[in-house]
């Protein structure tokens, strides 16, 4: 480049970079630009970034103002793809070149060598140059625009920051809580077994034969046998951020067991057979892909056993769901403007807990659980000084607990609604599995129906994405 062209691209650079800090400062509009952004196309005359894009309902067929919060996940994709194209149309695309296509041609500037137009999330990602960034901070459907980032975390380091090593030190029933006792279904391309951190075990044709102490069981859904090793590298990469007992690079639940179960990614390209669980959908929504899978890889290794009366039950059950609906919805109502407390029996924590996260979640709203007996030793004594119009807690009564702790829920319950309002769930169903899901069901659609109270979209958790990109 000669001295004359390189200064007017300098001259340019520069005066790009006064107009995005103009810019910036909310004077012309209020995209967002990380500094990054202007060094790599300083450096390199182009930055690889991801581009957030506005949300904007207007033309939707289906969508108003006054519904927010009620369009369907087919109105969202179908608003990003309006905006991708409209924000696309205003730059000039570099187009794959044809490598059999010799010919010298003019040389056309490019604004954007795109990247990916994303599914579910408002935004593109690609590279762009000057004029492109130019353009884009002209735009009205551009909200931000930030460098892609490789991010990488050591596990000797994760460790600390997500406490584990503090958890490890800790004593529940007069053992150390390190995973031990606990299975862990590794839902990806196999674990090597065979590595020391893995359990050093001998490859056999039968990991479920017991050969091994610390992947017990698994199946390979590719090659349709028992011997799941890893012969991409990722699911043991996984499994030992989990469970590895290596010395330095020690998993999070050092002493729990490994069962694999492969779902599609590069192996699912390259191999005839797989069990692929479908993309696109937030893992919260996607609970029969995963559950299910892991069940029946479970039974396979003759760990647990499955009755067909039992899956039976469960489906006839949640066929029958215009109940569940009307249920969850009366609930909702009752939830609107209190904070819900979940309780329940030990047996059914687990869906407790998903009843407040799926809160959370879907109704971007605040909810807390927990179970008895351990809210005897505690909580209860809150229920002194709690006000009825702020708080309800939640009781979900099973048939089965225990003739004590049926008891302890019944006093319980006299205690709270000396203060608050007190609402009961019966939940359906004889065996685990159906009890299981009814009740999951059941709290999915309450909070389904609460963001929609809430006029709120329950797919979108922008301020876990937010937060991610911070501690990144």
């Amino acid at each position: 480049m000669g001295p004359v062209k390189g200064s007017v691209l300098a001259l340019t650079l520069v005066m790009l970079a006064f107009s995005v800090a103009f810019s910036i400062s909310g004077q012309q509009n209020d995209v967002k630009v990380d500094p990054e952004v202007l060094e790599q196309i300083a450096e390199k005359g182009e930055a690889d970034v991801i581009i957030v894009l506005k949300d904007d309902y207007s033309g939707i067929k289906g969508f108003s103002a006054s519904s927010a919060g009620k369009d369907s996940l087919k109105s969202k994709k179908e608003m990003i793809r309006r905006q991708q194209d409209r924000v696309l149309g205003g730059l000039n695309e570099e187009k794959p070149q044809d490598n059999r296509d010799f010919r010298i041609e003019s040389f056309t500037e490019y604004d954007i060598k795109l990247k990916s137009k994303f599914g579910l999330v408002n935004g593109l990602s690609g590279k762009i140059t000057a004029s492109g960034l130019e353009k884009l901070l002209d735009d009205g459907s551009v909200k931000e625009i930030y460098p892609t980032r490789e991010i990488r975390a050591s596990l000797s380091d994760s460790i600390n920051i997500v406490n584990a090593s503090m958890t490890w030190n800790l004593i529940y029933n007069n053992s150390n809580i390190t995973g031990k006792g606990e299975v862990i279904c590794i839902i990806d391309t196999g674990v090597d077994y065979t590595h020391a951190s893995m359990g050093g075990c001998t490859s056999t044709s039968n990991i479920n034969d017991g050969s091994c102490r610390k992947v017990i069981g698994g199946y390979d859904f590719v090659n349709s046998d028992q011997n799941p090793i890893d012969d991409h590298g990722h699911g043991t990469h996984v499994a030992g951020i989990v469970a590895s007992t290596h010395s330095t690079y020690t998993g999070i639940a050092r002493d729990a067991n490994i069962i694999a179960i492969t779902a599609g990614g590069q192996l699912h390209k390259e191999a005839s057979k797989t069990i692929r669980i479908p993309s696109g959908l937030q893992p919260r929504a996607a609970i029969g892909y995963l559950f299910f899978p892991m069940l029946g890889v479970l039974y396979n290794s003759n760990l647990i056993d499955v009755k067909n009366a039992d899956l039976n039950e469960m489906l006839v059950l949640l066929s029958q769901n215009q109940g569940i609906k009307e249920t969850a919805e009366q609930l909702a109502k009752k939830i609107q403007g209190k904070i819900p407390i979940i309780y329940s029996s030990e047996l059914l924590k687990p869906v407790a807990y998903r009843w407040q996260t799926q809160i959370n979640e879907n109704a971007k709203y605040p909810a807390y659980h927990s179970s008895f007996s351990e809210m005897n030793h505690n909580e209860i004594n809150a229920f002194r000084n709690m006000e009825r119009k702020k708080f309800i807690p939640i009781l979900i009564r099973d048939e089965k607990d225990h003739p004590r702790i049926k008891r302890r829920m019944d006093v319980c319950k006299q205690i709270m609604e000396r203060n608050v309002d007190v609402e009961e769930v019966h939940i359906k169903g004889s065996s685990l599995l159906a009890r299981m899901f009814y009740t999951i069901y059941l709290g999915d659609y309450t909070s389904y129906y609460l963001a929609l109270r809430e006029r709120v979209d329950p797919t979108p958790v922008e301020v876990i994405e937010w937060l991610k990109k911070q501690l990144g």
